[in-house]
């Protein structure tokens, strides 16, 4: 009885006997412990130790709700995906499958974590268009980018698998430091961030405030802008713009500049 209805499940996920033979890659399998067809077969409701896959994608979850039609999965609880693009955990998730193989998109909450090989994204909720390689995120937004680099803030907005705009208290820092500002928008490519708004960099010993800055990863050099303001032990230093080179930790100020010099307090 068991086997016959994976059967039946099979060919209802494949689109039903009226849309004759499935094409190779388009039959989607679906196994747990209890299953109910509803709506004459047209809903397919799981529970327990749910497993769909289409021989190149894999979900896992407590409960699964499919909706043949549209091809919409809602999954719950203990929610794995795993995608050629990386895996995605979350507590919940509403994955659409795509006319033919694949996933089309994927709207996750809870604990999202979405990992690959290029970086790993968490946040509370989590939007993935897979064809587009488009990410949105909000809630706690965290990106972890090979070898060093970690992004944070309340958003994130990511086009293409390349260039991330993060938003809200909006950080990108390396094993140097790290520089902050009310946007931060980042090419993973260049391993470039344009910072943007009450910015503040920080870098061992010295702390920068300006209006915008340009972190350049690679290079190991940060550049600051708009009203500079840069404070290490014993002097400040203000310009018009700034660059601190961090490996040989070199500061070079432009423009009409002020440094002010601190004696230090005499010790007892």
């Amino acid at each position: 009885m068991r086997a016959l209805l994976l059967v039946l499940l099979i060919l209802a996920l494949a689109g039903g006997p009226a849309s004759g033979a499935a094409p190779p890659g388009r039959r989607v399998e679906l196994r747990a412990d209890d299953v109910t067809l509803r709506q004459g077969g047209a809903v397919v409701e799981a529970r327990g130790r749910v497993r769909v896959t289409d021989g190149r994608n894999r979900m896992t979850a407590d409960h699964a709700v499919y909706t043949i039609r549209p091809r919409r999965l809602v999954l719950s609880g203990h929610v794995v995906i795993t995608i050629p693009q990386g895996t995605l955990t979350a507590a919940s998730a509403t994955a659409v499958l795509a006319p033919g193989a694949g996933v089309e998109t994927i709207d996750a909450s809870g604990q999202v974590t979405l990992r690959s090989q290029q970086r790993v994204v968490r946040a509370a909720r989590l939007t993935y268009g897979v064809s587009a390689r488009a990410v949105t995120a909000d809630g706690g937004v965290e990106v972890a980018i090979p070898p060093d680099i970690m992004g944070r803030g309340q958003t994130l907005l990511m086009k293409g698998g390349e260039a991330a705009t993060l938003q809200g208290n909006a950080r990108v820092q390396t094993k140097d430091g790290y520089v902050e500002g009310d946007r931060i928008d980042f090419s993973e490519r260049a391993q470039v961030a344009f910072v943007r708004g009450n910015v503040t960099g920080v870098f061992q010993d010295t702390r920068i405030t300006s209006g915008a800055a340009t972190f350049y990863s690679r290079e190991r050099r940060a550049v600051f802008r708009d009203g500079v303001r840069a404070a290490r032990p014993g002097r400040t230093i203000q310009a018009q713009s700034l660059t601190i080179f961090l490996q040989d930790r070199r500061i070079v100020a432009e423009g009409e500049t002020t440094i002010r010099v601190e004696d230090e307090a005499p010790r007892p």
